[in-house]
């Protein structure tokens, strides 16, 4: 099936995964409107990057197997990648939704609020409503 958007999940620290996880929960409503998310975890350390294998080795045996597609592990600090997030705090989970052409249209980082949840919701809507009128 081809989505109309696409949900990201970067963390720059271990302790960014209980933000992530707090998004995954509220976001359960949004799976029928949006591709699974992609986690992408950004080792930007050396010694990080020297032990980015046997971690994300050990976060995929953490997961279903169906779900290791879908766990990204990225070793570099990338500007780009920077740009897109609406805060430079490593500390922090960040989200990020997508359209098909893979331009940025909402974001968001730290712990999900309910307003937050509605926001995502409403920008995925309006990029399924964006599709749909596309496609006629």
């Amino acid at each position: 099936a081809k989505w109309d958007a696409t949900l990201v999940f970067v963390a720059f620290r271990e302790s960014a995964s209980a933000q992530i996880e707090a998004w995954e929960a509220g976001l359960e409503p949004l799976a029928h409107g949006v591709s699974k998310a992609y986690t992408l975890v950004v080792n930007e350390p050396l010694i990080y990057q020297a032990l980015s294998g046997w971690t994300q080795s050990s976060m995929r045996r953490s997961l279903p197997r169906e779900q290791h597609d879908y766990y990204l592990s990225y070793n570099a600090k990338d500007k780009q990648l920077e740009k897109c997030l609406l805060s430079s705090n490593r500390l922090y989970g960040h989200v990020l939704l997508l359209d098909r052409g893979a331009r940025v249209r909402w974001r968001a980082y730290g712990m999900p609020g309910e307003d937050a949840l509605l926001a995502l919701r409403s920008a995925r809507d309006s990029i399924a409503a964006e599709s749909t009128r596309s496609r006629h």
